[in-house]
């Protein structure tokens, strides 16, 4: 099992500006259902096109980012991935809402107090993409921080 954040924004115009999709992670936990959430289609970097091809799996989990709100809204669960007869290169992403955090974790406020938080590239200050991967240290830590800040 690996660990990713996903980075989304609710603002269309934001979409429209990079030419991508746009959504709000309260969406997938309003759901509850399995849901198709992105893919291939939604993110144009290399390195989350390659994630989404290669690496990412079902069973992962995701730490679900809106990039608008500056917080992690909770955990989802890689449910499957749609592949089309097509265009083998195109995969669409179906999510499961695991978790969803009382409290949006603020982590750019609380990476501040964190150096572990802080040395996360997907929350470092030019860190450009919609997906990042986690290290197994890096995502326990992250958990940590987002149960604590749950608890407070």
């Amino acid at each position: 099992m690996s660990y990713w954040v996903y980075k989304v924004n609710s603002k269309e115009s934001h979409a429209e500006y990079n030419k991508r999709a746009f959504g709000d992670w309260q969406s997938v936990f309003d759901s509850g259902e399995e849901m198709e959430w992105g893919g291939t289609w939604a993110t144009g970097d290399a390195n989350s096109l390659r994630f989404l091809r290669e690496e990412m799996q079902e069973g992962d989990i995701i730490f679900a980012y809106q990039t608008d709100k500056s917080a992690i809204m909770g955990l989802c669960v890689v449910k499957d991935f749609m592949v089309y007869d097509d265009d083998e290169d195109a995969r669409d992403l179906w999510l499961q809402a695991k978790e969803r955090f009382r409290k949006p974790f603020p982590v750019l406020r609380v990476k501040k107090e964190d150096r572990r938080l802080a040395n996360i590239r997907a929350f470092q200050h030019n860190s450009l993409g919609t997906l990042h991967a986690l290290t197994d240290s890096d995502a326990q830590a992250l958990l940590n921080a987002c149960r604590k800040y749950q608890r407070g």
